[in-house]
């Protein structure tokens, strides 16, 4: 039987309940405003936790924010790091293939565009934090890390091409999703069944075995 690789969630794990309660909070008022404009006495109103229990679980305020952030930045990659590992499942390389193709539309489509402006957002606040900048980088490391495996195993079983760098290639795939913002900003998106059919010709040239 194919050995199945373990998923296990990127996000550090707050225990104590008022922690968790004022990370879940912030992570709800940054899908509804920008970074810069979470305020502290917005995160103790919406949550009811005191300013002292704030302090008592967190460093500052700042650092309850860079939780959340990586918190909500990871959200989205640990959705695509389980569709990658449930491709393990696969029944052999043409169910495989099938199963690649309908992950493909599914990341790229235009339902996904608040999770790819919000890593964008995230990552257009690292300059000048130094602190978010190592988390997000750990964080970020740490997915890549486990799709490596993904990947890695999927060349074992003769799926992909065997050529290549398994980290190389789930990089591209990652930055290849990332990169779909750059038409998201634009007034005229172009028809998503063309961008999927150019995606996929690229994914199966790249990546599929001849």
């Amino acid at each position: 039987m194919p050995r199945r690789l373990r998923v296990k969630s990127s996000q550090r794990e707050a225990v104590n309940p008022n922690a968790q309660k004022l990370l879940d909070t912030a992570v709800e008022l940054l899908e509804t405003m920008p970074i810069d404009q979470v305020s502290l006495a917005a995160v103790l109103e919406q949550s009811g936790i005191s300013n002292g229990s704030l302090y008592h679980h967190f460093e500052d305020f700042g650092d309850l924010i860079e939780q959340a952030i990586v918190q909500r930045f990871l959200k989205g990659l640990n959705e695509s790091l389980a569709a990658v590992a449930d491709l393990l499942e696969s029944a052999d390389v043409a169910d495989f293939r099938h199963r690649v193709e309908a992950l493909l539309v599914a990341l790229h489509d235009q339902n996904r565009r608040p999770y790819r402006m919000a890593r964008l957002e995230t990552l257009g606040a690292l300059p000048g934090r130094p602190r978010l900048a190592e988390r997000i980088g750990r964080a970020q490391q740490e997915v890549s890390r486990k799709q490596t495996e993904f990947y890695a195993e999927f060349q074992r079983r003769g799926w992909i091409r065997g050529d290549l760098d398994p980290a190389a290639v789930s990089t591209f795939v990652m930055a290849s999703f990332l990169g779909r913002v750059v038409d998201d900003t634009t007034e005229v998106p172009v028809d998503p069944t063309e961008w999927t059919k150019v995606a996929l010709i690229a994914l199966k040239s790249i990546v599929f075995v001849d």
